[in-house]
């Protein structure tokens, strides 16, 4: 069979994947929920990569299909007995119903019957959630096997069928109900030929049904959340009666580009790509860095969380792992449709199903990675089905490897007596004319995959992934030799002015240096005599007119604040509380900004050891530093010296779903100083979500392998946020380098 008959058919992953991507995409076009908007330029190039990447592994799929097949003189008939074949199936139902009745017992009572059907959805799972498959597989082979699936003679397999979707529907699980009547479906239709018009549509109704019912039955669970309370409240009133039963539908397909358009946009703008974390969550019991996409998806597009084929991809590394991945679900779909093409064989028929169900799958999430079950469920459909065909010498691989197992010499179980090409007599033409289309459609799909691989690398350049250094300027020679160098964290300024003192004995001097003027002013006091090395910082303390600067001493029992006048060192109040001094291993730095009022809190971060979370506690400046008003653990431990900056600024802002803006909070910045980057990378913790997540990751145009004498700083830099690098070792004179976290005002 040539490729050109081959992809004839709709049936044909290399055409059906890429139909229905682009018809799927057109319709993501039409808005109904808010969350819904304009696509970006990078999102539409995403959007026309993946079915392009799809059908050039298609292409070297069918063509290695077609090298490594022959087409048989006739259909080999299955010769597998009724009473072998319904015990091997009963053994797989079994099984796999004591996995489901072990599921259910873990979240206490079918989900399908629990109040809600998401929470205990997801108490499922472990290790032995795998067996569930087996169910699966006994639907697709039992289904497939008969000649008439609904006949007298299919009745027992038809039961059997129907008890191991029951479980699938207590489950409440819709995937798992569809997945095996779609796959029926599809394996038959390879294998005994068009399916009737009335399967068929028994079929999409059914499938239809347990979408549209799985779908309203859990969202009136909870219509009081935000995307319910819109549906109910604003899609669904205005909606024509008949077009309802369509909403589900439209939305399990449409949705998936809104949190795949969240992933795009997040990867590398707000965080930097994984280099693989979120593709093996699969196996997130082997790699413990693995993380799943859909956490992402659920802070950046609630509550979708499936973001296609394309998510995971493109959170590991953009175009130059998404087109390669793609293309290997291109490969094993198209290839494995191809083998079953060409041979007309029953195990071909199952896995070609199944893989062309998880292609389209793809329109939903990347099961290829994010879950392990087709690892099981493909290579037990071919096994079986070569028993099925032939129980006593099973044809093509699995034949030789039971040979082997066996240690016997199975002739008819090797690879080139029946699944490899051969010289049939009188059609060496057309054999050798065959063999050239495969392989050119290997090299067209080969040369189709540089090209794309090559304009995605020309797209992704264009991602400003490091923040870009915007200006350098010189800075006195007194900077080098600071004991403190600090900004103002407040935005408060259209150009933060940038404070360093030096200590000499008793007296501190104090310099402001003004990046527009370049202009420094000093001036001198003497230093607090209170135990513990001081800390220096810059805040609002009203009613001062003129910042004022704090001088934060830590002793061994007790926490000193001085605060003074900015403009010559006065002391204004001075403050002192009970603290203990921080463990051995620990560090304790000090930063002040103001969190809830005027006045400039005390925030204290204490780092150092592996073996706990980093802390952050505020003291409240209205309070004279008696009040702590907040405190918590960190997301990570560590965060050592040599390796990390922390800083305190107002760098990321949060908006609500509503449109509302909360008031601007000081977050935290940490700055990764790391040889194995080639970047240092800027992580912001934000203060308006109580420091309980990133709010984005971002490299900047430095290099990995700064030493420990930088310091980062928050600032602002005409009119826009930025971050502020202080280089005291520069070879001729101490440098301010500044990096652009937002566009500069513009000019009128």
């Amino acid at each position: 069979m040539t490729l050109r008959r081959l992809n004839s058919s709709v049936l044909s992953p290399l055409l059906l994947f890429p139909l229905v991507w682009v018809l799927t995409a057109l319709l993501a076009q039409i808005h109904i929920l808010h969350v819904q908007g304009p696509w970006s330029t990078v999102m539409v190039a995403v959007v026309v990569a993946v079915p392009l990447a799809f059908v050039a592994g298609g292409l070297i799929g069918e063509g290695i299909a077609s090298l490594a097949t022959v087409p048989p003189r006739e259909r080999a008939a299955i010769r597998v007995s009724d009473g072998k074949f319904r015990w091997t199936m009963v053994v797989l139902v079994a099984i796999g119903l004591l996995a489901v009745a072990y599921q259910f017992a873990r979240s206490g009572r079918p989900p399908l019957l629990s109040g809600s059907i998401d929470d205990a959805r997801f108490s499922q799972g472990g290790p032995t959630i795998l067996l569930t498959d087996l169910l699966t597989i006994a639907v697709i082979v039992a289904m497939t096997r008969a000649r008439n699936p609904f006949g007298r003679e299919s009745r027992f397999e038809l039961g059997l069928s129907l008890v191991a979707l029951g479980a699938f529907a207590l489950q409440a699980g819709r995937g798992n109900v569809v997945l095996p009547i779609v796959v029926v479906i599809l394996a038959r239709w390879l294998y005994w030929g068009r399916p009737s018009t009335y399967l068929l549509t028994a079929g999409g109704l059914l499938a239809f049904l347990a979408i549209c019912f799985g779908f309203y039955l859990r969202t009136y669970q909870h219509p009081w959340t935000p995307f319910e309370a819109e549906l109910f409240g604003e899609v669904l009133p205005g909606t024509p009666f008949l077009l309802k039963p369509l909403v589900p539908l439209y939305l399990a397909l449409t949705t998936n580009f809104v949190a795949l358009q969240g992933i795009v946009d997040h990867f590398p703008t707000a965080a930097p790509y994984a280099h693989g974390a979120y593709d093996a969550v699969a196996f997130d019991s082997i790699f413990s860095g693995a993380r799943h996409i859909g956490d992402v998806s659920g802070e950046l597009t609630p509550p979708w969380v499936t973001s296609t084929v394309a998510g995971s991809l493109w959170a590991d590394g953009g175009f130059p792992l998404l087109i390669p991945g793609v293309a290997v679900t291109g490969i094993l779909a198209c290839g494995a449709y191809a083998a079953a093409g060409r041979t007309h064989a029953f195990r071909w028929a199952l896995v070609s199903a199944y893989l062309t169900f998880v292609a389209l799958f793809g329109l939903y999430t990347n099961f290829w990675t994010q879950q392990v079950d087709w690892l099981i469920v493909a290579p037990m459909l071919l096994v079986l089905g070569a028993f099925v065909e032939d129980p006593a010498q099973p044809p093509g691989v699995v034949g030789a490897v039971w040979g082997k197992i066996r240690g016997v010499r199975d002739e008819r179980g090797s690879i080139a007596t029946a699944d490899a090409p051969q010289d049939v007599a009188g059609d060496d033409g057309r054999a050798r004319r065959k063999r050239s289309d495969a392989k050119a459609a290997i090299v067209c799909g080969v040369a189709a995959l540089a090209v794309l691989l090559i304009a995605g690398l020309i797209v992704q350049r264009t991602l400003p992934e490091p923040f870009p250094l915007v200006k350098t300027m010189t800075l006195p020679p007194s900077v080098a030799r600071a004991d403190a160098v600090f900004t103002d964290s407040g935005q408060n300024t259209e150009n933060t002015q940038v404070y360093w003192v030096n200590r000499r004995g008793g007296t501190v001097r104090l310099h402001v240096f003004d990046p527009v003027s370049r202009e420094t002013k000093a001036t001198s006091f003497r230093a607090s005599n209170l135990p513990g090395e001081p800390a220096y910082d810059v805040g609002s303390w009203p009613p001062l007119i003129v910042p004022a600067i704090f001088e934060v001493q830590q002793g061994p029992k007790r926490l000193y604040v001085t605060v003074r006048r900015g403009d010559n060192g006065a002391i204004v109040k001075r403050f002192r509380r009970t603290v203990d001094a921080p463990g051995p291993g620990d560090v304790r730095s000090f930063e002040v900004a103001s969190y809830t009022a005027p006045r400039a809190d005390l925030i204290t971060v204490d780092r150092g050891p592996s073996t706990t979370r980093a802390r952050i506690s505020i003291l409240s400046g209205e309070s004279g530093f008696q009040t702590q008003i907040y405190g918590t653990n960190l997301p990570f431990r560590g965060l050592k010296p040599d390796e990390w900056s922390v800083t305190v600024g107002e760098l990321a802002g949060k908006t609500f779903p509503n449109g509302r803006i909360a008031p601007p909070k000081p977050d935290l910045l940490l700055f990764q100083r790391d040889p194995d980057r080639e970047h240092t990378n800027l992580k912001v913790i934000p203060g308006e979500e109580d420091f309980r997540g990133f709010s984005y990751q971002r490299d900047i145009e430095e290099p990995g392998d700064l030493p420990a004498s930088r310091v980062f700083l928050q600032g602002a830099w005409l009119g826009a946020p930025s971050v502020f690098e202080i280089v005291p070792d520069a070879p001729d004179h101490p440098l301010l380098k500044i990096f652009g976290i937002q566009p500069p005002a513009g000019l009128l």
